[in-house]
């Protein structure tokens, strides 16, 4: 059986950490992975207000102001040398966070995954907290995601405002999906943290699209062991 990756998720954190050299090296990734065609989903978890949003919306998921003239004028505007197909985004700002993200994916045909669902162990105590409305945070959190996705879709009917659902709680896939039928998935938690195959596809439609499984420590060195030598 062949084995295609039909994208790759770099997390910017490890190369943060070295700084300016780091930068470089996760500019030369991005560069490296649309050169062999692709998606590129930056796991960065941005999440702020205002200018600042603005400003994460425009560098990782569209175009940047460039300075080329003597009296300090923009010149133009240039695709961010960060820039990526898809970025994940904390939600706790809400509103004011989602809106420029919103408007580069129209703008520039990009996408988002909201972080809701995580895939982490134990389950997190906020996302789990229930509403009034006796909806956990999780649940509310994509109903607001289905309210604002309104005009992402695309040439498939898919929406690109989509969430994080880990493939370490199958359980609540379906009622994920089901508040959200036509939105992208991105499904972390398939190896190293315990998801299993069936784990990873239990919120995936019945055309089989809808989701992106994510595997990272599991396979990252996988070129170094069996028939992949």
């Amino acid at each position: 059986m062949d084995v295609f990756a039909i994208a790759v998720k770099p997390q910017i954190a490890f190369d943060e950490a070295y700084g300016a050299a780091g930068v470089a090296a996760f500019e030369a990734t991005l560069s490296y992975a649309r050169a062999r065609g692709l998606v590129r989903i930056t796991d960065a978890k941005r999440g702020d207000g205002g200018d600042t949003a603005e400003a994460y919306a425009d560098g990782h998921l569209g175009e940047v102001p460039f300075w080329g003239t003597e009296d300090g004028q923009s010149l133009k505007k240039i695709a961010s040398p960060i820039r990526s197909d898809a970025l994940t985004v904390q939600p706790w700002i809400a509103e004011a966070c989602f809106k420029p993200f919103l408007r580069a994916i129209k703008e520039h045909g990009t996408g988002v995954f909201v972080v809701d669902k995580t895939s982490f162990k134990p389950n997190s105590r906020i996302e789990q907290t229930r509403t009034e409305s006796g909806r956990t945070n999780w649940e509310t959190l994509a109903e607001l995601v289905q309210e604002l996705g309104v005009g992402t879709e695309g040439q498939y009917g898919y929406r690109n405002f989509g969430v994080v659902m880990g493939a370490t709680y199958p359980s609540d896939a379906p009622t994920m999906r089901h508040i959200l039928p036509n939105s992208w998935f991105l499904i972390p938690g398939y190896g190293a943290q315990g998801g299993g195959a069936d784990d990873a596809v239990a919120g995936i439609n019945e055309d089989g699209l809808g989701g992106v499984v994510n595997s990272a420590r599991a396979v990252i060195y996988a070129y170094l062991k069996g028939k992949f030598q």
